[in-house]
């Protein structure tokens, strides 16, 4: 996947995965699973509203959206696939 990243909030720190909109379509789905510690950073360009669907995951994950200057929004911890 494109863009190595290390993203860190509070003490905890993840490596990401980092997409522009050209890859945004495919995301994380089909996926057999995510390591942990890991997660994928969608950067769609500005801030817009959008709509997260979780429909194709194999296994539940958590959504943390964030503001141009980088302030999480909204979290998003999924159990089952649907629709944000």
């Amino acid at each position: 996947m494109p863009g190595q990243l290390r993203v860190t909030i509070g003490n905890k720190e993840w490596l990401a995965s980092s997409l522009t909109t050209l890859g945004v379509g495919s995301g994380l789905g089909g996926l057999a699973e995510l390591p942990q510690g890991t997660g994928m950073l969608f950067d769609l360009g500005f801030e817009q509203t959008i709509t997260v669907t979780t429909e194709p995951m194999l296994f539940p994950l958590d959504i943390a959206f964030f503001s141009e200057a980088m302030v999480i929004t909204r979290f998003t911890a999924t159990s089952s696939q649907g629709t944000w």
